[in-house]
């Protein structure tokens, strides 16, 4: 079952966003994970933005956010900018595809254009965007100082 977030579920998505920041490149550059800048921008996106869970037998097992700005090259288009996507990899493939089927039904009407990110401890989203119909538009390259 796909639904929004209640107040209850912040904690388990700390938990799993802690887990995930371990796997991501930032760890090698020293970025540390920031709990409370989490908590807060979980509770910015359910309440401003786009934020859903995916959950089975009442444990969540995934989830989608985004941000919904106007495009910063055409402030007359908006765009569903995602800030995390993540399904246990228990769960991967059906979970995932209804995560992002039911984030593009619920924006349909708000949105002109949705933008999913890979990082590069990822290994398989490039193909999973591209057989969704989404097109490769940019890549980013960061560099700590």
């Amino acid at each position: 079952m796909i639904r929004e977030i209640t107040s209850k579920d912040i904690p388990v998505l700390l938990v799993y966003g802690k887990h995930f920041w371990k796997l991501t490149p930032y760890v090698s550059a020293g970025i540390e994970y920031n709990e409370d800048a989490v908590r807060e921008l979980l509770q910015e996106l359910a309440e401003e933005h786009y934020l859903r869970v995916a959950e089975e037998d009442g444990k969540i097992i995934g989830f989608v956010g985004a941000m919904i700005v106007p495009m910063i090259f055409n402030p007359k288009v908006s765009v569903a900018t995602e800030v995390f996507f993540f399904v246990h990899p228990d769960f991967r493939g059906a979970t995932g595809s209804a995560l992002m089927d039911q984030l593009e039904k619920d924006l349909e009407d708000q949105v002109d254009l949705v933008s999913f990110g890979e990082m590069t401890s990822s290994t398989d989203m490039h193909d999973y965007y591209i057989d969704r119909g989404y097109s490769h538009t940019e890549t980013t390259y960061a560099k700590a100082l």
